[in-house]
């Protein structure tokens, strides 16, 4: 199987960068930060009179700044982490899960069960859709009926997950040992074990508990 990501990675590469700001710095409220400067302020304040062996005029604000920071030392950094795209990788099916629209359309009026109308619109629908003559189905779909049973679809996960994952570890030069999440998403099969063990245990990733 072949997987392409080159183009994709090398349009990511060449985008202008911007200039990062500290997360901690780009959460902060504006209320916050200016709270904090005028706590600041008001201790400097105070530490200059009591080294000046003068009567302290704030004596409330010490233990408040002392409050207020361990306030934003806890809004700082109890924040979620940023989470960065490293690497990805896209899946490329072979040329022989190719079908041209003639092939669809075909395909579609020797079901019997649709009308030449219906017909029709599917062909306006595949006009608009942006579908080239490349486009790719399962090859389960190739079978007249359609073969939507339980074995074909988990062989599709095994024809898409198990390259994708390979070439993306390879790239990252990660060992699924060194995994410690993997979530899995789609909206057109669930099956048991889920998709998620079934990667799991191709793969041989650890997950911690």
């Amino acid at each position: 199987m072949e997987t392409v990501s080159k183009l994709c990675h090398d349009y990511l590469q060449s985008r202008p960068q911007k200039k990062m700001i500290p997360y901690y710095l780009n959460q902060l409220p504006l209320v916050e930060l200016l709270r904090f400067m005028v706590v600041f302020f008001l201790s400097a304040v105070e530490g200059y009179y009591i080294l000046h062996k003068n009567r302290p005029i704030f004596s409330i604000i010490i233990p408040l700044s002392f409050l207020l920071l361990l306030y934003l030392i806890n809004y700082c950094f109890s924040r979620p982490a940023q989470t960065y795209l490293v690497d990805f990788s896209c899946y490329k099916p072979p040329n022989f899960c190719r079908v041209p629209s003639s092939c669809f359309l075909e395909h579609m009026s020797m079901f019997g069960t649709f009308d030449n109308e219906s017909i029709d619109f599917m062909a306006k629908v595949l006009a608009s859709s942006g579908q080239g003559q490349r486009t790719c189905l399962p090859p389960s779909l190739f079978f007249i009926p359609p073969r939507s049973y339980h074995r074909e679809s988990i062989e599709e996960v095994h024809m898409v997950f198990f390259p994708v994952m390979e070439d993306l570890l390879l790239k990252a030069k990660l060992s699924p040992r060194d995994l410690d999440i993997l979530i899995v998403n789609c909206s057109g099969l669930c099956p048991s074990p889920s998709l998620a063990s079934i990667v799991i245990n191709r793969q041989g990733i650890s997950i911690s508990s």
